[in-house]
């Protein structure tokens, strides 16, 4: 989805060179939620993706800690990110401005055809190296029949890599890459 998660995926395999899509069930995709506090080891990753200034200029860069009982009293303070000796800030910011940020990243470095709204995922199915994702149109205007992606093992983790979208109803093709290519290539990157 284009959640939090979704989205930083989404920036770290195009960082890494994978092109990928990013299918969200929502039919729009607005900035909605509550306060949430990125920690230092959550902001590493996304100031890694060069998402730092963009973060800055939405959320406040959190100082410290404080905590205080139900009458108002003291209880600990403690500093927070670069303040606490981290290499990274600490960020307090709506959870909707940090999905913003993100997808304007993503739009701005993939392009705006790769976050596709109104599409739920419905199962999935694997076949060795190769899995195949359902997909319904929840405005229910077209069947994306299948998405067939090429899954690729860098040590224990799968990494989506080249993802061929067909689309039923209409007979549109998104991108057209055909099974047997995909399989074939898998073949001859195994060999």
């Amino acid at each position: 989805g284009a959640g939090i998660g979704g989205l930083t995926l989404g920036l770290m395999l195009h960082r890494a060179g994978i092109a990928c899509r990013v299918f969200e069930a929502a039919p729009e995709l607005k900035a909605v939620g509550v306060g949430i506090n990125i920690l230092p080891h959550a902001s590493r990753e996304l100031c890694a993706l060069g998402l730092e200034d963009a973060l800055a200029k939405v959320a406040v860069t959190t100082r410290e800690y404080c905590f205080y009982n139900r009458f108002g009293q003291h209880i600990h303070s403690e500093p927070a990110g670069r303040f606490a000796g981290y290499d990274v800030p600490q960020f307090s910011i709506h959870r909707g401005d940090l999905q913003m940020v993100l997808l304007d990243a993503f739009i701005a470095r993939a392009g705006a055809d790769k976050v596709m709204t109104g599409w739920r995922c419905t199962k999935v199915e694997y076949d060795g190296a190769e899995a195949i994702a359902h997909f319904e149109d929840v405005n229910q205007t077209d069947v994306l029949a299948a998405v067939v992606i090429d899954v690729h093992f860098f040590g224990a983790p799968a990494l989506i890599g080249r993802v061929a979208l067909r689309v039923g109803g209409k007979g549109r093709d998104l991108q057209e890459i055909e099974r047997h290519a995909i399989r074939a290539r898998h073949r001859e990157n195994s060999a």
